[in-house]
């Protein structure tokens, strides 16, 4: 009886293993779908400064796109303004949107209901 409770333990044991190597081999080969994905659109993405948003020219609409927050190389971030200059250059990498409180308070609801990360700026009790 032992013995035959320990090959049908083996069997099933590595029809078990057997499927967790299919199912990772499968989530790994999403991972990798992934990253490539990201990297199709990172490298889509011009690393021009000229397709960089001013703080004021950013896009946002309402709800948040599936790329949001924006990404770039932090070589080329830290290559247009060097950490140790204060100075605020003409144009500059920004990747987080900007809400006016009195203006866009729905597109904010929307943004942090979808847990991703915004700035929110002209609130009246912040100005008190």
């Amino acid at each position: 009886l032992l013995a035959s409770y320990f090959v049908f333990y083996s069997h099933n044991n590595s029809h078990t293993l057997q499927q967790n190597k299919t199912q990772n081999q499968k989530l790994s080969h999403e991972r990798k779908e992934k990253v490539f994905k990201k990297l199709e659109n990172f490298n889509s993405m011009s690393n021009s400064l000229e397709q960089a948003s001013l703080s004021h020219d950013l896009n946002c609409p309402g709800e948040p796109s599936p790329d949001y927050p924006y990404e770039w190389p932090i070589l080329d971030v830290i290559k247009n303004w060097n950490p140790d200059d204060v100075n605020i250059p003409s144009k500059y990498y920004e990747s987080l949107c900007r809400f006016n409180y009195e203006t866009e308070l729905n597109k904010a609801f929307n943004y942090r209901n979808k847990e991703v990360p915004f700035i929110l700026y002209n609130v009246p009790k912040m100005n008190e």
